[in-house]
């Protein structure tokens, strides 16, 4: 039954242990700490308890690179070996499916587990520096071990039932997703009704649930007088959740491991319908061929419009939760801002599937050798592929007309210096999914959007720690032209690494 277990691990931590990306990455983890205890050094002039400051910064980044590696790293333990056609290989070498599932996840969850512990010595300073208990410090990093064991589990579920990494990537953003939303309205409303009715049984029942989530877990556990166990419903429930999801891809796996890879039922459909099907090719074929196979055409259109729409619908159901009232200025407000967030994700995720889908096929030798420029082939790819964002514009020049509010915040902030800041680096973490996306076979869009999103960050402590009075300036002379030339670099670099790949065939 565990025949292949140890084999694999070991493959997994040699693999590991001699790959320098992923020496540079714990590298890189460990700086992020150390910039923020400069950060919370240079804030203890001004406010009390710099170590619960810099335990917090820690803490949710943590967090969010967690999140991003269960989106991408954990998703692909099986469906690697899928598209490699190596999974019936394994299977005839006597590997046991059971040797299989815990070999390839074990794996995984050790090298996540091992950058939370090189971390954890450097965090005891946290209760050095004041404001963290010890009780506060391991309730925070047993959270976070849970969580991953619960992404661990659910990806390797979302492997074993996808049959493309792509699909295993969009199941384990919408688990992410449904993670965050579902107990933030069962805490709402179970507030809400407490403030109607009292405390009674079902609303301490909504208000429990909603601590299952790792990020309002966090936020009761680096609260000031945190006294609780370090064993919460959180910790249970996540590593219940991940034992369950690697109960299910064991279930599962008999009846999804010989399975060839195809096209969607729902893929299938859309293209028997006459409206979802592609047309004659347009003037420019490449922005035609990537519209249709790699954005998914007019039924990517529906599919996204009605996600967009979706979301506006949440926000409005939150926010009526919250404040007791339908607010539709307030509930525009929440959306508009999730809105740009969903714009510049699907716009990386679309970049970069349209640049993966070519290097996965090994056809940019093919396209190099047609009579057109390596940067018009590549330009025309993006975009087709950026007509997607014609749902998300839609709905934001609608919500931006017909809500006042909305028209004035969108108006203030088109003044300020800082929407230039934030466009260059949405830019800049686009291009940085679409060059990685040509680089590794998965998890382009969460590194290069997580990287972006940490330069962001790091980038703001640095300058608040160096720069004073004059922040305003140092963004629009110094680092937003300082990400326009990245951006420069960033597409040289795409055009000479096509080439590169179409040289080797």
């Amino acid at each position: 039954m565990f025949q292949g277990v140890t084999t694999l691990l070991e493959r997994s931590l040699r693999t590991d242990a001699r790959t320098w990306p992923t020496h540079v990455f714990r590298l890189t983890f460990l700086l992020v700490t150390y910039v923020c205890l400069a950060q919370a050094q240079e804030q203890a002039r001004w406010i009390g308890a710099p170590g619960l400051f810099f335990f917090t910064m820690v803490s949710f980044v943590n967090a969010f690179f967690i999140a991003v590696a269960g989106a991408s790293f954990f998703s692909q333990a099986v469906t690697e070996e899928k598209e490699e056609d190596t999974l019936g290989l394994m299977l005839l070498a006597g590997i046991s499916p059971l040797g299989l599932l815990v070999g390839k996840s074990i794996g995984r969850l050790a090298q996540v587990a091992l950058l939370l512990a090189v971390q954890y010595p450097l965090m005891r300073l946290s209760v050095t520096l004041g404001g963290v208990l010890p009780n506060q410090l391991a309730a925070v990093y047993v959270s976070l071990l849970s969580f991953t064991i619960l992404l661990s589990g659910v990806g390797l579920f979302v492997s074993v039932v996808s049959q493309r990494s792509r699909d295993a990537s969009f199941l384990m953003g919408v688990f992410l997703m449904a993670y965050w939303i579902v107990p933030m309205i069962a805490m709402a409303y179970g507030y809400h009704q407490a403030r109607i009715a009292g405390d009674t049984p079902w609303t301490l029942a909504f208000k429990e649930f909603g601590s299952w989530c790792i990020f309002f877990r966090m936020n009761t556990v680096l609260s000031t007088g945190f006294g609780e166990s370090i064993l919460s419903g959180q910790v249970i429930s996540n590593v219940a959740g991940g034992l369950l999801g690697f109960a299910l891809a064991w279930t599962l796996f008999p009846f999804f491991a010989t399975r060839v890879p195809t096209e969607s039922t729902i893929g299938v459909w859309m293209r028997r319908r006459r409206w979802f099907t592609a047309p004659r090719p347009w003037s420019n074929p490449f922005i035609w061929k990537d519209y249709y196979f790699s954005f998914g055409g007019v039924g990517g259109i529906v599919w996204r419009f009605g996600l967009f729409a979706g979301l506006f619908v949440l926000c409005a159901a939150l926010t009526t939760l919250d404040r007791g009232r339908v607010d539709l200025e307030d509930a525009a407000e929440v959306a508009t801002g999730f809105l740009c967030l969903g714009l510049v994700i699907d716009a990386a995720y679309c970049v970069a599937h349209a640049i993966a889908g070519e290097v996965r096929g090994q056809t940019l030798s093919t396209l190099m050798m047609l009579p057109h420029s390596p940067a018009r082939i590549i330009y025309s790819k993006l975009a087709g592929a950026l007509l997607g964002w014609l749902p998300g514009l839609a709905l934001l020049v609608v919500v931006t007309l017909l809500f006042e509010r909305t028209s004035r915040n969108l108006g203030d902030l088109l003044d300020e210096e800082v929407f230039f800041w934030l466009v260059a680096n949405a830019l800049c973490g686009v291009h940085l999914s679409a060059l990685l996306a040509t680089f590794v076979r998965w998890g382009a869009v969460a590194f290069g959007l997580g990287t972006q999103f940490l330069s962001m960050f790091l980038g703001v402590i640095i300058m608040e720690t160096m720069i004073r009075g004059s922040e305003e300036e140092f963004i629009l002379f110094v680092w937003t032209p300082c990400l326009v030339f990245l951006m420069i670099g960033l597409n040289v670099l795409l055009v000479a690494r096509f080439q590169k790949l179409a040289e080797q065939g």
